[in-house]
């Protein structure tokens, strides 16, 4: 959802992101407010080959626009899908949403999926990972995942790596499966520095243990 005189969008803020500030400008104070109308510009067009706006691939349901900006921009907002349900209050502005049908996967976090593949089933989202039953295919299939796309990510089915990018926004996580490839897709989020950092709560209380025990000896030798 986005609001204007807020910093976030679903929870994301492009303060301090530098990708996804270029899908989601905003003024340069500490709150990060939005620019409505660059803002607008940028999540409601496509992106590459895919045939959906940025907006639907960050799975922004509602949109609270002012009435001016929603002139401005009417009729890219219909050719996302989205269309005028109530005003806002006496603030002048407009509720403007997709049709309840277009998101009630969004629930899970799923991914969109191009070509539209018969029997994909998404089974778990967490917040480092995602499960995604893959049938049999015959094209490569892309899967964009509502993930702020970051260092660290991978996939693989079956034990087969497969190939993370960031999608064209340049802003979330883009999977491509290859033709008859199928299995359980699984999306991991362990960036490399996790790996040498892991082992530093345990050499911080050895040295606490081993401070504590020096402590004691001198101590007892007094």
């Amino acid at each position: 959802m986005v609001f204007y005189d807020i910093k976030s969008i679903n929870g994301y803020s492009p303060v301090g992101s530098k990708r996804l500030e270029q899908v989601l400008p905003v003024n340069q104070t500490a709150h990060g407010i939005f620019v409505p109308r660059q803002t607008l510009k940028n999540i409601l067009q496509t992106t590459g080959r895919l045939p959906v706006c940025q907006a639907v691939l960050m799975q922004i349901s509602t949109i609270i626009v002012n009435k001016a900006d929603y002139a401005a921009f009417s009729r890219q907002f219909q050719q996302c899908g989205y269309i005028e349900v109530q005003p806002a209050g006496s603030r002048n502005d407009l509720y403007v949403s997709l049709p309840l049908d277009q998101t009630k996967d969004w629930d899970t976090n799923s991914p969109f999926v191009f070509p539209d593949l018969a029997g994909i089933k998404h089974l778990k989202h967490d917040n480092n990972t995602d499960l995604v039953r893959i049938p049999e295919h015959n094209d490569t299939t892309i899967l964009i995942f509502p993930r702020l796309w970051w260092y660290g990510y991978s996939a693989d089915i079956n034990g087969y790596s497969l190939p993370v990018v960031a999608d064209n926004s340049g802003s979330l996580v883009q999977v491509s499966v290859p033709p008859h490839l199928h299995g359980m897709l699984t999306l991991s989020y362990f960036p490399v520095t996790w790996r040498y950092l892991w082992f530093l709560p345990m050499l911080a209380l050895i040295g606490l243990m081993t401070l504590l025990f020096n402590n004691r000896r001198q101590n007892k030798l007094v």
